[in-house]
């Protein structure tokens, strides 16, 4: 035990002293401070009026529409100008920021850039074509415009409840739900991107104290198995220390900042604290983390040389990327069977059953018998990753064959 403490100790300070992830971790926990705050700022600015009004140039062949009409439809302010090359000037000119040609089946918009707010405009115009089109042809049937518009101006009301595995209503479900895919997409990328910088660490001083004999040395004075513990555990304390300082800071911005009204993008951006959330964060993040550095530092072990370290880095990343993108794709559909199953399967569990807890479709057994899988999964690796990494530091030059690996466990 003092052996594999010794190493963790060396392992952690020499990888949490690096610029490479002190620069990462400051990067985290700002994003992590400015994140929270930003629907309060939108909000600041928008009150302020400090953005500047957008201005579209409107040249209206069918002498049907006024500037009104067409400013509640798209949301900006509208001149109106009789010649279409005038008004196509004032936006080269930078008068105006787009111009747009009207006839009755057609219409023509110009910008100088592309973009989705142009994509939505484009909706916007053809809804208020459409809606014209309709009022116009309801005249002719003699509707008069009273019953045109209480027609076409019906909206029903909705709501969105959502059944806990008991059968009771959760409350808020679709702000909750926003709120909490956007923390299942942060433990995707987090343990993505943790998983690319503690792999890649662990692999490059594996493999640099092999090509420099150091490891030759090392297992004099300390069991091969202690050995990647102690780099494991040391690498994964450092990672999860980043991971704390960005779920703190993260709590500190919710609480200073959260608590924002608003509808739409503020509404969906409003993130509240979770102290559950956060901490099933931090305990599928610490686990899928183990799982996947026993695998690396195994598999690293066998090689000399960092190019051939970069062929067996191909499956637990392919693993990586399976879980990533399955939990992005389940959230379509997080009560799927498939999901379910997946959620349960230790190398893909980080990122699919917490998408299931964000989401609110994981039971509370369910959480239990994953995390124990996970637990259970990780002995096995550590087990075997001990008996590969003791045979890895005894081999040099060549490269390790299926039986060469399949020895290691007689």
């Amino acid at each position: 035990m003092r052996q594999i403490l010794t190493v963790l100790r060396f392992e952690f300070m020499t990888f949490a002293r690096s610029g490479a992830f002190i620069g990462i971790t400051i990067f985290m926990v700002l994003l992590a401070l400015i994140g929270p705050a930003v629907p309060r700022a939108i909000r600041f600015i928008g009150d302020l009026n400090i953005a500047s009004e957008r201005r579209i140039a409107v040249v209206d062949h069918t002498g049907r529409f006024n500037a009104e009409t067409i400013s509640g439809h798209v949301s900006l302010a509208v001149g109106m100008f009789g010649d279409l090359d005038a008004a196509r000037a004032a936006v080269v000119e930078g008068d105006y920021h787009y111009a747009l040609s009207l006839r009755e089946d057609h219409f023509t918009l110009y910008v100088t850039a592309m973009g989705i707010g142009v994509m939505n405009m484009e909706g916007s115009i053809t809804s208020m074509l459409r809606n014209h089109h309709r009022f116009e042809a309801y005249a002719a049937l003699g509707i008069d415009a009273d019953t045109q518009y209480a027609i076409s101006g019906f909206f029903p009301s909705s709501e969105i409840m959502n059944l806990s595995p008991a059968g009771d209503v959760v409350e808020d479900t679709a702000g909750g739900f926003l709120t909490n895919m956007i923390f299942s997409y942060v433990l995707s990328f987090v343990l993505y991107f943790g998983l690319l910088a503690g792999g890649s660490y662990i692999v490059t001083t594996v493999v640099r104290e092999k090509s420099t004999k150091t490891m030759e040395l090392l297992i004099t004075s300390c069991k091969a198995g202690h050995l990647m513990n102690g780099k494991v555990l040391g690498v994964s304390a450092a990672i999860l220390v980043q991971l704390a300082m960005m779920v703190g800071a993260a709590a500190f911005s919710m609480t200073l900042f959260g608590g924002v009204e608003g509808e739409g993008f503020l509404g969906m951006f409003n993130l509240s604290f979770d102290p559950y959330i956060m901490s099933m964060l931090v305990v599928f993040f610490f686990l899928g983390f183990l799982i996947y550095a026993y695998i690396y530092a195994a598999m690293s072990s066998t090689v000399s040389r960092m190019e051939d370290a970069n062929s067996f880095q191909t499956l637990p990343m392919m693993l990586v990327m399976g879980g990533f993108f399955m939990a992005i794709f389940g959230m379509t559909n997080p009560g799927a069977a498939w999901i379910s199953v997946v959620s349960h399967i230790p190398f893909f569990a980080p990122f699919v059953m917490f998408m299931r807890i964000c989401l609110g479709t994981a039971a509370v057994w369910e959480v239990v018998l994953s995390i124990a899988m996970q637990i259970s999964m990780i002995m096995i690796v550590a087990w075997l990753g001990g008996r590969i990494y003791r045979m890895g530091t005894l081999m040099y030059g060549n490269k390790p064959r299926i039986r060469d690996l399949l020895s290691a466990f007689r």
